[in-house]
């Protein structure tokens, strides 16, 4: 619908305007209204290709960025579709669009007054006639911002077919760790039901109905990049249900959301691997509680997502490894990249005997 409305409104608009100016110049009627259907269609034509040239590959740049790169190609664009449309005015008409004494033949007469041709064989104005210099001049044009246009098209399609490869790499990733999530969490999960079946039972039938529906939406968001935040809070809180059946009064997680940040997208599968690396990495003493909170909460124009435990941290020398390729931290860091196009909305504070603190702000 975009396409067409942006396809229809570019036409009416030029095609209005050019009719009024022509109407202006003297043309009669009928060479009037072929002017205005020509600039109408070149300049549609122009806008629509434009557009979908543009479509959904600059959402791996900035906003600042989009905003110039669409501003700089709807310029080129539309200076394109003016000289397009004044070499086709030029042959149907068989009359110079530009004036005689404009930009044209100024352009020419510079030229010839600093160059020379060699050998007295006369000048540029005797080689080219005014009437063939507008079209020259006109193609000349054309050529340099088909040129500039190119180069630029090419710069935006090499960084959106980069952009694809990275998708495809994050989820061939984010699969591999499901693959690699389940049947270690689903060995330990196993155990602890087959523990409580002989003596609590009902207890084990509930682990049971929430590891289903664990799996369950694992499976359905298997290629799903965002997902409801109220849905991944589900999500999480099932894992954190079963991992503290094995774990008992050991393991205390306290939740701060505030209603109004459950509607938002995030990234799918997103707290998850944070809460087991506090678990696995952060836990090596576990006759010592730990205790994890979980904080939802809007800053100005973010949504911010807070993990803090009061394990044992991270020694300053092994900060570095926990952003080396394939850990869960430079995974995700990876696709908050992808996303939103930066690289500062994860922050890692961690302080070694006192505990860690992951915090993720997602613009809104």
């Amino acid at each position: 619908m975009k396409k067409v409305a942006l396809l229809f409104g570019v036409g009416a608009l030029v095609g209005a305007l050019s009719l009024v100016y022509n109407l202006g110049q003297d043309y009669a009627i009928q060479q009037a209204g072929l002017l205005a259907i020509v600039d109408a269609v070149v300049f549609a034509f122009f806008a629509f290709a434009t557009f979908s040239l543009l479509h959904n590959r600059l959402k791996v740049f900035s906003p600042q960025q989009q905003w110039l790169l669409r501003a700089l190609f709807y310029t080129i664009a539309l200076v394109m579709a003016y000289f397009f449309s004044a070499l086709i005015k030029i042959n149907l008409l068989n009359d110079s669009v530009l004036d005689g004494n404009g930009i044209s033949n100024f352009f020419w007469d510079t030229l010839v007054d600093l160059s020379a041709i060699p050998q007295g064989q006369g000048t540029l104005s005797e080689l080219f006639p005014p009437a063939l210099r507008q079209i020259v001049l006109t193609f000349i044009i054309l050529i340099l911002l088909i040129s500039v246009a190119s180069i630029l098209g090419s710069w935006v399609e090499i960084r959106w077919q980069e952009s694809r490869f990275r998708q495809a790499r994050e989820r061939a990733e984010l699969t591999a760790l499901r693959a690699q999530m389940e049947p270690h969490f689903l060995f330990n999960t196993l155990n602890t039901i087959t523990s409580l079946v002989k003596h609590d039972a009902e207890k084990a039938e509930k682990l049971l109905i929430e590891l289903s529906e664990m799996l369950r939406y694992l499976f359905q968001n298997a290629n799903t990049d965002r997902v409801a935040l109220k849905d991944e809070l589900h999500f999480t809180r099932l894992y954190v249900h079963l991992i503290q059946a094995r774990f008992s009064e050991n393991l205390t997680v306290r939740w701060e959301v505030e209603p109004v940040a459950e509607g938002f997208l995030v990234p799918a599968f997103m707290l998850q691997p944070l809460l087991e690396n506090a678990v696995r990495h952060g836990w090596i003493d576990q006759s010592n509680p730990l205790e994890i909170s979980i904080r939802v909460n809007r800053k100005a124009s973010f949504l911010c997502l807070q993990i803090v435990d009061n394990g044992q941290g991270i020694a300053p020398v092994m900060q570095a490894k926990y952003k080396k390729p394939g850990h869960a931290l430079a995974n995700l860091e990876d696709r908050l990249k992808l996303f939103y196009g930066r690289t500062d909305l994860l922050k890692l504070e961690s302080k070694w005997k006192k505990g860690t603190l992951v915090e993720i702000c997602i613009p809104e």
